[in-house]
């Protein structure tokens, strides 16, 4: 079976592509097109790229497809970033392949930095952003050292499994709109587990800084952040588990329905502020429905909130 082991943090930005010598010491390669138009599908599978360019995703249609890739973006001034246009769609999946049940490969797709930081992932007003894995088991997306991982502005997002990693902002979420009804569906934010291994962010932009916040909503009209999977009764099937930032997630006037998530170490280090911090922390004007909760860590009283299953920890 292929397996993929992380040494990233062992390398330089030289070791995956230099420039000089036109070469990889790790099996890289360039990015062979930055610009992804037509209305056409751009499909790269089982393939490791250097970034050193902005990547843009336009025109009705048009797919960008990275399956089982490793992309590694390159320091810049401004970071780095891939940005999914209206009505465009970029989709992040695992390669999966079993014709050889004595030699099967299965290799998640993984986004990440080299020194610095990158910009993460921009989607525009009506673009699309798919994340998709089978299982927590089953190669789930990376997404690592991005100032703001994803931030969408009024665009589609659905991610089932993935993990986010020494990001300063996981997902960011601005004008977003989108009613699940049913909290079996497989659609909306479920089974993502965000951390930062690094105890504290180590590259620049943000050297020195803790995660500013997981989840982050920004005029939000309607999201669902988890769900409970087949049945209410087997609700671990899409938890997501919020750790290792300032804020699990912070609402700032936006509507959430927050069911089945798990928060563990949250908050500004050795201190407490209760104004500052908190696994769920909503400013005025927000309303949130939470429900499905294990944490240790106060909610912020500011919530308005809706018990369901059996819940927050004040309830």
């Amino acid at each position: 079976m292929g397996t993929y082991i992380d040494f990233t943090d062992l390398l330089s930005c030289d070791d995956y592509w230099n420039y000089t010598l036109a070469m990889s010491n790790v099996d890289f390669e360039e990015l062979d097109n930055y610009n992804f138009d037509g209305g056409v599908t751009y499909p790269y599978t089982n393939r490791k790229f250097v970034v050193d360019g902005n990547i843009i995703v336009e025109n009705p249609g048009t797919i960008l497809l990275f399956e089982g890739c490793q992309l590694v973006f390159k320091p810049n001034n401004p970071p780095y970033t891939i940005t999914v246009k209206a009505d465009a769609t970029l989709q992040l999946y695992p390669f999966v392949d079993t014709t050889d049940p004595l030699n099967e490969i299965r290799i998640a797709t993984h986004l990440f930095s080299c020194d610095d930081m990158w910009g993460g992932i921009i989607n525009e007003e009506d673009g699309t952003i798919d994340i998709i894995a089978v299982s927590a088991a089953s190669l789930p997306t990376k997404i690592e050292d991005a100032d703001k991982a994803i931030q969408s502005d009024n665009g589609d997002v659905n991610i089932r499994f993935a993990n986010f990693n020494n990001n300063f902002i996981g997902i960011e979420l601005l004008n977003y709109d989108k009613t699940i009804s049913n909290l079996a569906s497989d659609k909306g934010f479920l089974g993502i587990t965000f951390s930062c291994s690094d105890s504290i962010l180590t590259k620049p932009l943000h050297p020195g800084e803790q995660p500013f916040a997981n989840f982050n909503l920004v005029d939000v009209v309607n999201v669902s952040i988890g769900g409970f999977g087949a049945t209410p009764a087997t609700p671990i099937t899409y938890k997501n588990k919020f750790a290792d930032a300032i804020f699990g997630i912070r609402s700032q006037s936006s509507i959430a329905k927050i069911f089945n998530n798990e928060f563990t170490n949250i908050g500004i280090k050795d201190v407490i502020c209760r104004l500052c911090e908190g696994a769920i922390f909503a400013t005025e004007g927000s309303n949130l429905t939470i429900g499905g909760l294990l944490t240790e860590i106060p909610i912020s009283e500011t919530i308005s909130k809706t018990a369901m299953l059996a819940l927050s920890p004040e309830e």
